[in-house]
């Protein structure tokens, strides 16, 4: 299975960062990975101002180019979106690039309904389970971790995830 490159969204970034395994994120697509300026400035320059630890390590991968900051010709107008959302999916369908990093249901549906693909979280676990970079036990460590900082999942999904992963 082959890295290709994405676009993410903040609440990717940040849930990989808080977590302190955005190396994960970053190994599971071709580098850099892309986001727009308005995920950055959601991640890493409002996350700064509010002493988040997760915006340096984020703010790192970008001073090592680990990650890019690639500017939007021109943001779609998506009103159910915010500004860092609708500019992932711009980002993405202007230089046909058909993978989002993006976990929020509306954002996803927006995304399939413009013909790309949204892995979220969880999505980027099965990637790593799958290419064997890390095992059942350490994807199921990382959700339950990620669920006590908030991370938002419906039980419905969290019990799909549990069930899938001991397929793998």
């Amino acid at each position: 299975m082959h890295k290709v490159r994405a676009v993410a969204d903040s609440s990717v970034l940040i849930t990989f960062a808080k977590s302190k395994k955005l190396d994960w994120l970053l190994d599971t697509f071709e580098t850099p990975l892309w986001i727009p300026p308005a995920v950055y400035d959601e991640a890493v320059t409002m996350g700064l101002e509010k002493k988040e630890p997760d915006a340096r390590v984020i703010d790192a991968a970008v001073q090592r180019k680990s990650i890019q900051v690639r500017k939007v010709k021109k943001r779609l107008e998506l009103p159910f979106l915010d500004a860092g959302e609708s500019s992932v999916l711009a980002l993405a369908l202007e230089n046909r690039l058909p993978v989002v990093c993006i976990d929020e249901a509306p954002a996803r549906s927006a995304a399939k309904s413009l013909g790309l693909n949204p892995i979220g979280t969880l999505g980027v676990f099965f990637i790593l389970l799958k290419r064997k970079r890390i095992n059942q036990l350490q994807a199921l460590a990382l959700v339950e971790d990620m669920v006590r900082r908030d991370f938002r999942i419906s039980a419905k999904i969290l019990e799909r995830f549990r069930k899938e992963t001991t397929l793998l």
